[in-house]
């Protein structure tokens, strides 16, 4: 079956109709040339079961099901007859009118790829409560990056490298709008995420556990433009249900905040249901070190605001080793920078939980001990004592000049030039609800390291002012406080 899909905004959802395969599903999606598209398959149940991106990459742009082998952006399961939905994501503008989508479907026929471009019974997946190791420790992994399966250069083979190279413990690989059901990499472990890439803003969801958890997700779109209804749906709407479907077993967290073209831009949302922030991303790009700046800056103005979202770090990488930004003298690797989480024992579930709580930190370059009261608490932890609070951390690998610093409720404590070894100590024992922190910058005060704050409240209710109220309060202190 072949047919021509017209997209003609934002959001179009298509359907085809099969009898049951005895064997196989196969579709395809053309365009004629690159438009920021993402297409997601559902099946007659309503389960997510497959995507593909047919505008960036190099990834083929075919979906391949049956019960034994499928390409890697489909979910291998047993095929039923019936009514199948294609959701068309469409990012850009429509200046040069609608395009055209060129559809084929074919069920039962053989399909022959490259041996990373499927899986079978041996690479489908895993418990998310698997140990990879039982130690209880640090573990350094890259919570965002791209590979062929979206717009990165990498494939599986060459990204499994770099990982072992970096000595990365976990990653989380965020292809835009999908998932890479199948990756597997011995060496590592890989969280299933995708990132959501929408004009409003970027939103990464860690811990993505199987396609039914993205299904809530067709209700919303089938309303875009189904063949009974013309009823209308906004970017808004998938933004907000991924949030309400998706926050309470996975990770969400906004993206390069601030880094234009790609920033959040809805400043009336007030982003309930998120749980982490970005506060440093591919820092090799040209303009991220300020908006790395000022993630960091707008995380601790909600934090001295009441609001609790906990910061983790991201390469963002797209590229090979040896591929540069311009005038950039760095490559972007995955885990530049790397996210170290407190875990007992690695696995999927426990890296969630991990941040979820704070138990983390980002760092360039080095890594840390930390000892909070003597190993009592963790980063993120909330103190319920009154009590001295004694904070102590040793900085490794520390390869270029630097210096830490210690903030209670935003402001400098101390300040310590760092080398080598470098201890830094700190006690404090403050009355009422505060936060306190430690962070690392470099000589030109770009944020290279951030350890997510302890904290006491009072459990008293805050009355919460409107987020548009925050989101322009922030701006004129940021933007009066970088103008002296």
């Amino acid at each position: 079956m072949q047919k021509e899909i017209i997209i003609n905004k934002n959001i179009v959802s298509a359907f085809f109709e099969i009898d049951k395969p005895e064997e196989s599903l196969w579709i395809k999606i053309e365009t004629d040339e690159k438009v920021p598209m993402t297409v997601l398959l559902f099946n007659p149940e309503k389960v997510f079961c497959g995507n593909v991106i047919p505008g960036i990459g190099s990834f083929i742009r075919e979906i391949y099901i049956s019960k034994e082998v499928c390409t890697l952006t489909g979910l291998k399961h047993e095929l039923s007859g019936g009514k199948y939905a294609l959701i068309f994501l469409y990012g850009g503008s429509f200046e040069k009118g609608a395009y055209t989508v060129k559809l084929s479907v074919e069920t039962d026929s053989r399909k022959s790829y490259a041996s990373y471009y499927c899986q079978n019974e041996t690479s489908s997946g895993y418990s998310f409560d698997s140990l990879y190791s039982r130690e209880t420790r640090y573990y350094k992994g890259d919570f965002h990056g791209h590979t062929i399966f979206s717009d990165g250069h990498n494939n599986i083979e060459e990204a499994a490298g770099i990982l072992e190279d970096r000595k990365l413990d976990f990653m989380a690989f965020t292809e835009h709008n999908g998932i890479a059901f199948g990756e597997s990499i011995p060496s590592c472990l890989l969280i299933p995420s995708m990132e959501l890439t929408l004009p409003i803003g970027h939103m990464n969801i860690h811990g993505i556990q199987s396609g039914n958890m993205l299904s809530g997700l067709l209700d919303l779109a089938v309303k875009a433009a189904t063949e009974e209804t013309e009823a209308e749906i906004g970017f808004d709407e998938i933004w907000r249900g991924a949030v309400s479907f998706l926050s309470e077993e996975a990770n969400l967290s906004l993206n390069h905040m601030f880094l234009t073209p790609w920033q959040f831009c809805k400043e009336d949302y007030d982003l309930s249901g998120l749980h982490t922030l970005e506060v440093i991303c591919d820092p090799t790009y040209k303009d991220s070190p300020e908006a790395n700046d000022k993630a960091a800056a707008f995380l601790d103005f909600l934090w001295n605001k009441g609001r609790h979202l906990y910061g983790i770090g991201g390469s963002d990488s797209h590229n090979r080793p040896e591929e540069l930004y311009e005038n950039s003298e760095e490559p972007s690797l995955y885990g530049d920078p790397a996210t170290y989480v407190y875990c007992e024992g690695l696995s999927v579930n426990n890296l969630i939980k991990g941040i979820k709580k704070g138990h983390c930190y980002a760092a360039r370059y080095v890594n840390l001990d930390i000892s909070i009261c003597q190993g009592k608490y963790l980063p993120g932890d909330e103190i319920t004592e009154q009590e001295e609070i004694e904070y102590r951390v040793t900085v490794r690998n520390v390869a270029k000049p630097m210096y830490g610093v210690f903030l209670l409720n935003g402001g400098k404590l101390k300040e310590q030039a760092l080398s080598e070894g470098s201890q830094m100590t700190c006690k404090i024992c403050p009355n009422g609800d505060w936060w306190f922190r430690f962070g690392i910058y470099d000589e030109e005060s770009h944020v290279i390291c951030y350890v997510n704050p302890i904290y006491k409240e009072s459990g008293a209710p805050k009355v919460q002012p409107d987020f548009k109220i925050l989101w322009e309060e922030f701006h004129e202190q940021y933007d009066k406080r970088n103008s002296v």
